[in-house]
């Protein structure tokens, strides 16, 4: 027994890394139907779903319809990878799609579709449900490629009929439109969550839909000093008038692929996230505020405020710069407080914390309105509560200018 055993390790010890990297790449499998997206709203509507598959090479018969994209084993050379559940792609990311729409309380079914259908017959087959509203996602791409790091490549637009067949509303999604627009992403279940999220969640498609509630109220659930935690995963630092993701990553990530992160990213429900400036994000270090790191036993992070959770010590910024003879770009290492340039391609303990930038007019609005408050009644709680409340569902505009000045006149003259 031992001789066999040690001969196969003699074996696979000769095994050249090449051969070994495209035996584990064979018969990779990915799983979309967990990718659901997130819909920032509620409608009394019904849905009917499809997702038609007119990408060229399955179209062409070049690709199966379970293709998801492609893995590269040593030599870069690629293997497919298709779908976990053996179905078609198209199926498992209607799957997601209702998933998502049911999780907010919308009512939704999906029927598959075979990509030699006329879009004209898929209208016609989803007005059979009966359903007050079409949906019917298209791709015209839509791949994963992963070798020395992850890409994804989409091309799809969204379309809304209502139960006649009458086109209401469009929108589209391209990672050529985002970031650097080279497709890399932490991984293609996030970066697919995402640009599904994207398309349901554009003001066209919304209003189309009948989408009219918020999903959930946003509220504030902490305060340290000076920064205010919210329930929809933002921190608002009132010093600097900046919104910060309260947490980050949490994975490794090389620089290009932060550029497409941050752009993807929608805490809050917030479009404009970015990637922050060096001085942005040195404003959040505190050595005296030193908490044990989740990615190294032997680090300690410095953070000033304990609403915001930064997983390991080094964190990107936008600075731009030489690493050596290199591109490169900045980092604050949160262990001790240094900053530096490391190359672009750099991800080991590597991290990314989303910032937004808040209006000040707006800002000092909402210090404007609780001081209303604190000096009509110093012990009104409640009544500052409602205003910031009100501000921040004027901030998501989910309610008018007008609405807003009315219902803070309301809160304040009933003091």
């Amino acid at each position: 027994m031992f001789v066999k055993i040690a001969t196969m390790i003699m074996i696979l010890c000769f095994i050249p890394t090449s051969v070994f990297a495209a035996f584990l790449a064979i018969g990779q499998k990915s799983d979309y139907t967990t990718a659901w997206p997130r819909v920032e709203y509620k409608t009394d509507y019904s849905l009917s779903v499809s997702v038609h598959d007119q990408r060229p090479y399955v179209v062409y018969g070049e690709k199966s319809p379970t293709y998801t994209g492609t893995i590269r084993a040593g030599f870069g050379n690629p293997w497919n990878v298709n779908t976990q559940s053996g179905k078609p792609l198209s199926e498992d990311i209607a799957s997601a799609v209702v998933s998502g729409l049911m999780r907010v309380g919308i009512q939704a079914k999906s029927l598959p579709t075979h990509f030699a259908d006329d879009h004209k017959a898929v209208i016609e087959n989803l007005k059979q449900i009966g359903a007050k509203r079409i949906a019917i996602i298209t791709l015209r791409e839509w791949k994963g490629d992963s070798y020395k790091t992850v890409g994804f490549f989409i091309n799809a637009d969204l379309r809304i009929y209502d139960e006649k067949g009458n086109e209401l509303a469009s929108t589209s999604v391209s990672h050529k439109n985002i970031g650097s627009g080279d497709g890399s992403v932490v991984s293609t279940d996030y970066a697919a969550r995402l640009y599904l999220s994207m398309l349901l969640n554009d003001d066209k498609i919304k209003t189309a839909l009948g989408g009219s509630q918020s999903v959930s109220e946003i509220k504030e659930i902490g305060r340290d000093g000076r920064f205010i935690a919210y329930n929809n995963g933002t921190v608002l630092d009132t010093k600097t008038s900046l919104m910060w993701a309260d947490k980050d990553n949490e994975v490794d990530i090389d620089w290009n692929s932060v550029q497409n992160y941050c752009e993807l990213y929608r805490g809050g429900g917030h479009k404009d996230w970015r990637m922050p400036a060096q001085h942005e994000l040195f404003e959040l270090y505190d050595s005296s505020k030193s908490r044990p790191s989740k990615c190294a036993s032997d680090w300690n992070i410095g953070v000033i405020t304990v609403l915001i959770d930064i997983s390991c010590a080094y964190l990107w910024t936008s600075e731009r710069g030489k690493s050596g003879l290199r591109a490169g770009a900045g980092i604050i290492n949160f262990n001790d407080g240094k900053i530096s340039m490391y190359p672009l391609n750099y991800s080991d303990y590597f991290r990314i914390l989303p910032v937004r930038s808040v209006e000040t007019t707006k800002l000092n609005h909402l210090k404007k309105t609780e001081a209303e408050v604190k000096k009509n009644n110093s012990g009104s709680s409640e009544s500052a509560q409602k205003l910031r409340e009100l501000k921040k569902m004027q901030d998501e505009g989910l309610i008018t200018d007008k609405e807003y000045e009315q219902k803070r006149k309301a809160i304040v003259d009933g003091i």
